[in-house]
C-alpha cells in the first residue's frame, strides 16, 4: 500500500488561512505534515481543514516550555479514511518542538508519524533531549513502522545519494549539532530520503523513517507560498502489507443534543458500579468503564452519516474538474506515461482555480446575505469554529496551569469538590 504525505514548512498561516483552506480542499494526500504553523488558540481547525475530510493534530507553541510567545508549532492532519490518534504523552521535553500520530493501518501494523520543529538556537543537549525521547518511543515499539518529518535547522551536513540503499547519507559534517543528529538516527537504524536542497543548496528539512521503501520530490504546487529556505515535499510511503481503508466518503457522528438522557441515566443508575470494580486494577476499572459508556452512548445517541465527498459551496464545474483531474492521476499512476502527469498537473491547477475563485463567491454571498439569511452566516461562523485541538492552559480558582500534571491535579480537585458538595446536599 503506498500513502501519501505532503510536507511544508509554512512560516506562519495566521495571514493565510483562506490561501491555505482552499489548497487544502484540492489536496489528495493521505497525511499532511507542517512546521512553523505559528498558531495559536485564536485560529480554528475548520480555518484550515475540512473536517469532514481531515482529522486535525496541532501542536503551537508553549511559551512554559520555550521561552516564546510566537513563531514554532507543529502540525499532523491525517485523512479520515485512516485511523488515526494522538500521541501527546510521546511529546519530548525542552525547546525541540514535535507532534506524533498513530495510525493503525491494520490490526496488526501500525505507522507512527514524528513532526518536528528544531528551532535554530537549540544547542546539542536540547537535540539530544528529542533523540532520547525518539529512541525510548522506537526501542517500546520493536515491531511498528515509523516516519519523522520536519525542519531540523541544521545545515552543516552534506547528504548524498546512495544508490544502493536509494537514500541519503551523510558524507560530510561541520559540526557537532549534526553528529549527534546523524549518531542518533543511525543507531535507531533509520535512513534519510530527502535529497532536495534549498537556495543555499542546504536541506533544513529531513525525512527519516525505519522503512525501507521512502521516495521524496518537490511539489510543484504548494498550499502557499514557499520559503526560498524549505521546500515543500511530496512524500510516498510504500507499506508491503494489507492495509484496510475505512470509507473514504462519509462517516457517522453522535447527534447528543437527540438524546435519550432520561433512559441514559436509568441505565447508568441501576449499573451496580462497586461490584463491577472490585477486585480488578485501576487500568482495567478505567477500561470496563469507558467500554460501559460507550456501550450505552451507541445505544441510545442517534447517528447522524455525514457525506464529506464536496463542501457545499462547489460549483458544478468544480465537481467535473476534480472528477478529470483524478482520472489523469489514475491515468498516470497505472501507465507512469509523463502527457498524463501534464494533464494531471494541469487539471490540478485548474481544481485549485476553481475552488479559490467558489470560496470567494461563497463568503461574498454569505456577508451580502447576512440580513436575509443570517442562518447561512452562522452556519459559515459554526463551521469555522470547530476545533479538535485541547486548549494549551487551564484555569481554576483563579490559578493557569499549563503543563499536564497541573491540569490534572486541577480537575481532581474540581470533581473531588464537586462529589462533595453533591454528597452533602444529599444528606441534608
Amino acid at each position: 500500500m503506498e500513502l501519501s504525505v505532503y510536507y511544508q514548512n509554512t512560516r506562519g498561516l495566521r495571514s493565510k488561512t483562506q490561501d491555505f483552506y482552499t489548497s487544502s480542499l484540492s489536496c489528495c494526500a493521505d497525511i499532511i505534515c507542517l512546521t512553523e504553523t505559528w498558531l495559536n488558540e485564536g485560529i480554528q481547525d475548520g480555518e484550515l481543514f475540512d473536517l469532514n475530510t481531515y482529522e486535525v493534530y496541532r501542536q503551537d507553541r508553549n511559551l512554559a516550555t520555550t521561552g516564546k510567545k510566537d513563531g514554532g508549532g507543529v502540525l499532523i492532519a491525517v485523512n479520515r479514511k485512516l485511523s488515526s490518534r494522538s500521541e501527546a504523552a510521546w511529546t519530548s521535553p525542552g525547546i525541540c518542538e514535535d507532534m506524533w500520530v498513530s495510525v493503525s493501518l491494520n490490526p496488526s501494523v501500525r505507522l507512527h508519524v514524528c513532526c518536528v520543529y528544531v528551532p535554530p538556537y537549540a544547542t546539542e543537549q536540547n537535540l539530544m533531549a528529542h533523540l532520547n525521547t525518539l529512541s525510548n518511543i522506537v526501542e517500546s515499539r520493536p515491531d511498528d513502522r515509523f516516519l519523522i518529518v520536519g525542519d531540523y535547522n541544521v545545515p552543516k551536513i552534506l547528504w548524498t545519494l546512495n544508490n544502493s540503499r536509494n537514500c541519503f547519507i551523510a558524507t560530510v559534517v561541520h559540526d557537532r549539532l549534526g553528529e549527534c543528529l546523524v549518531d542518533g538516527y543511525s543507531l535507531l537504524n533509520f535512513s534519510q530520503y530527502n535529497g532536495v536542497r534549498n537556495c543555499n543548496g542546504r536541506s533544513l528539512d529531513l525525512v527519516f523513517s525505519s522503512l525501507t521503501d521512502v521516495k521524496v520530490t518537490t511539489c510543484d504546487l504548494p498550499f502557499v507560498e514557499e520559503d526560498l529556505h524549505h521546500k515543500s515535499l511530496n512524500i510516498v510511503v510504500n507499506i508491503n502489507d494489507e492495509c484496510r481503508l475505512k470509507n473514504g466518503t462519509s462517516y457517522s457522528k453522535f447527534k447528543f443534543h437527540h438524546a435519550n438522557y432520561d433512559i441514559i441515566n436509568r441505565e447508568i443508575n441501576d449499573i451496580n458500579w462497586h461490584n463491577l470494580f472490585l477486585d480488578i486494577d485501576v487500568d482495567a476499572a478505567v477500561n470496563r468503564f469507558y467500554s460501559i459508556i460507550h456501550q450505552i452512548i451507541r445505544r441510545f445517541v442517534p447517528q447522524k452519516k455525514i457525506n464529506n465527498k464536496f463542501p457545499l459551496w462547489y460549483s458544478a464545474n468544480t465537481k467535473s474538474l476534480i472528477k478529470e483531474k483524478y482520472k489523469f492521476h489514475r491515468r498516470w499512476k497505472r501507465f507512469q506515461n509523463n502527457l498524463d502527469y501534464v494533464n494531471f498537473s494541469n487539471a490540478r491547477k485548474a481544481v485549485r482555480l476553481a475552488i479559490k475563485k467558489d470560496y470567494r463567491d461563497y463568503v461574498a454571498n454569505t456577508e451580502n446575505n447576512i440580513k436575509s439569511n443570517c442562518k447561512s452566516f452562522w452556519y459559515f461562523v459554526a463551521n469555522k469554529r470547530q476545533n479538535n485541538k485541547l486548549p494549551n492552559t487551564m484555569s481554576f480558582n483563579g490559578n493557569v496551569f499549563s503543563d499536564d500534571e497541573n491540569i490534572s491535579n486541577a480537575f481532581s480537585s474540581y470533581f473531588g469538590n464537586h462529589g462533595k458538595e453533591e454528597e452533602g446536599a444529599n444528606k441534608s
